[in-house]
């Protein structure tokens, strides 16, 4: 196994009808069979968990959150070279205001890829013309041309959008994290994890009591 990974946690209903819109993620590090999973479901709920492979390279999934209100819980593998599985998300009714009447979200496909942090001088998400697609903002879908440059940091450089609002996107070259900063007055934020094997993210965000969405895209 590499020591890091960065996986993404879909929505089982992209529509969000029946499941959060968007994605979650997590950052995976691992040692001596001993793995560490850091990131945040796609209802903004942080998940933390500690856990070891098999010999098969398998590795268990369970994490809760208010008071056992909330779980997550599957089989990740480790086995191809690039973190997979399947996960089932269950979370009660009346929990937050934003989904009061709960849900249960089966057969969450986990994708994931080795994380290696970029040779200095290298962008860490190296696009040149990519597509960054906002949905769920108060100005409605917003879209963003971006190159990868190492310039201010790992950031993602706006070369054109339809937007009225600026955008601020860094990449931690050392976890593969993505961090997304939108407008100025009212700022939505937002976080997920760079695929590095497709150059691909997808992610959500949670504002008042609305949820929005987001997909990068080479």
């Amino acid at each position: 196994m590499t020591p890091l990974y960065t996986t993404l946690i879909p929505s089982a209903d992209p529509t969000g009808a029946t499941c959060p819109p968007g994605a979650g993620y997590a950052t995976i590090k691992s040692a001596n069979g001993n793995i560490s999973f850091i990131g945040a479901l796609a209802d903004g709920t942080s998940d933390r968990m500690l856990t070891q492979t098999s010999k098969a390279g398998e590795a268990p999934l369970y994490v809760t959150s208010f008071n056992g209100q909330e779980l997550l819980q599957g089989w990740i593998n480790f086995s191809t070279g690039s973190p997979v599985g399947t996960l089932t998300w269950i979370k009660q009714a009346n929990v937050d205001a934003i989904y009061p009447a709960g849900f249960t979200c089966r057969d969450i496909a986990v994708t994931g890829s080795p994380w290696v942090a970029p040779a200095f001088g290298t962008p860490a998400v190296p696009v040149t013309g990519g597509t960054l697609t906002v949905t769920g903002t108060p100005a409605g879908t917003l879209t963003y041309v971006v190159n990868g440059t190492t310039a201010n940091g790992n950031c993602l450089q706006v070369i054109s959008s339809n937007a009225p609002v600026a955008l601020l996107a860094s990449v931690n070259p050392h976890t593969g994290k993505l961090t997304l900063k939108i407008g100025k007055q009212t700022r939505i934020i937002a976080s997920s994890a760079v695929l590095q094997n497709t150059t691909t993210s997808q992610g959500s965000f949670i504002q008042g009591t609305q949820a929005g969405t987001f997909t990068l895209t080479p």
